[in-house]
């Protein structure tokens, strides 16, 4: 790559002067040229800033063709797959996030948060915006959720991640799906997005969402409405102090009134606008604990705005899977002598991006070819009634890692057909050995082993 961090630059040059005036020289040349956007935001005694280089504004234009691709692909998706894959997405975004801070989260504490997260969704008053109850051609039995983390608090111990945390991660996280421009999703009960923060006091209210009910009480904030102590962040694995965040509350309210303007600069590009935005929280560190979770959630939110969720769900996962790539970006863009220079960690951030896109598309077009395979296969041996439940369940299996078996309540609502209609239809299913039975009260239906086989999933 050509563009090179200042401290970079200067390691490979022959200084006549003292690093700290030869970094000062070169921050002033870069801050102030054309191709610089300015964050407002100052870490140190430098403002936060990147340059969109041109190995960025290439990557910027693969993000963007790679973002046709994957809406093209979901808006093909029937709604049941639709669901399906939703679920999936935020499955492996609970794990993606936790991942990155040591917290173990197994299948069966995401199959327990979602079933926290549609028990509670479905209790919900459908006057409350931030717990919606629908999302588009999604019932509120289709809800999931998932858990954000923070790249600072870096524990060297693996945790147990609370179903009942990430349940409510799942109710925050659908608010996602309610954008306006999101692709193939949109609220359609009339609840309303949860809008990007415009005031300090609606992200403190974004913060007691997603931590709710799992702060240490020693660690909740004990200002006006963040710490009001100082705060140091250390990398537990190296004993090495990573940053410092903002003093006091005066400095952090300062610092984040600077956020909320910068998150609503239209003159930056979004995806650059997202990921400085991201950096900036995480240095300002508003909060004792928690300041991941909350930086995630706000990052995710941003980009919803504009990319679809496959593309905005995929991305801790992709960073899970290099988050030593992602520690260094924080570390060398908050090195003293890069004074302040984002450029790099931006680049990495939305290559982070484009590779969650990629990753997503292949995905996709794999499940969709697999379905489009059973699909034929079910047109030409079986009648319309006991087609329409095998293609609802043959969803299902594709598009989820863990298929969730349906109710007959369930399968009604889906399928629109009378209660004895359904029972005949399920009975003769059972006796071909295409779907089987499991639980009591209620009883669930799914595809049978042989089922899987005979279609090649």
């Amino acid at each position: 790559m050509k563009y090179k961090s200042i401290r970079q630059t200067l390691h490979i040059s022959a200084l006549s002067t003292r690093p700290e005036v030869a970094a000062e020289e070169l921050y002033q040349q870069r801050i102030n040229s054309y191709s610089a956007f300015r964050s407002g935001i100052h870490l140190g005694s430098h403002e936060i800033f990147a340059v969109a280089f041109s190995e960025m504004t290439t990557l910027l234009d693969e993000i963007r063709n790679s973002e046709t691709r994957v809406a093209q692909l979901w808006n093909s998706l029937p709604r049941a797959a639709k669901r399906a894959f939703l679920f999936e997405l935020i499955g492996q975004d609970m794990q993606g996030t936790t991942a990155i801070e040591g917290v173990h989260t197994t299948r069966k504490e995401i199959a327990q948060a979602l079933e926290a997260a549609q028990a509670a969704l479905q209790d919900s008053s459908s006057s409350t915006p931030q717990r919606p109850q629908h999302v588009a051609g999604l019932s509120s039995q289709d809800v999931s959720g998932m858990a954000a983390q923070h790249p600072f608090q870096r524990p060297s111990q693996r945790r147990s991640a609370s179903p009942s945390r990430l349940a409510e991660f799942a109710r925050l996280y659908l608010t996602l799906t309610h954008n306006g421009n999101d692709t193939g999703v949109a609220a359609t009960d009339g609840t309303p997005a949860l809008a990007l923060p415009t005031t300090l006091s609606e992200l403190r209210h974004i913060y007691d969402s997603v931590v709710d009910g799992e702060i240490d009480p020693h660690d909740l904030p004990d200002g006006e409405l963040f710490r009001k102590g100082s705060v140091s962040i250390w990398d537990q694995t190296r004993g090495k102090r990573v940053h410092e965040g903002a003093a006091n509350e005066t400095q952090i309210q300062v610092k984040l009134t600077q956020w909320l303007a910068l998150s609503r600069n239209h003159d930056i590009p979004l995806p650059i606008r997202a990921v400085l935005c991201h950096f900036a929280f995480e240095t300002i560190h508003p909060f004792y604990d928690g300041n991941g979770r909350t930086g995630r959630f706000l990052l995710a939110q941003q980009l919803s705005t504009s990319f679809s969720l496959p593309t905005t769900l995929s991305l801790s996962a992709t960073i899970a899977a290099s988050k030593s790539q992602y520690y260094r970006a924080f570390d060398e863009a908050e090195f003293p002598l890069n004074c302040a220079d984002a450029s790099l960690f931006c680049f990495t951030m939305l290559t982070f991006l484009h590779q969650a896109q990629l990753s997503v598309t292949e995905s996709l077009e794999s499940k969709l070819q697999d379905y489009q395979a059973a699909q034929s296969h079910l047109l030409t041996h079986f009648p319309a009634r006991e087609n329409q439940v095998l293609t609802l369940l043959v969803q299902e299996h594709i598009f989820s890692t863990v298929p969730r078996f349906f109710t007959r309540r369930q399968l009604l609502a889906e399928l629109h057909m009378g209660t004895a209609q359904l029972l005949r239809v399920l009975s003769d299913l059972e006796a071909q050995h295409m779907i089987t039975r499991v639980g009591q009260k209620p009883i669930r239906y799914g595809l049978s082993s042989a089922a899987v086989q005979l279609l090649g999933l």
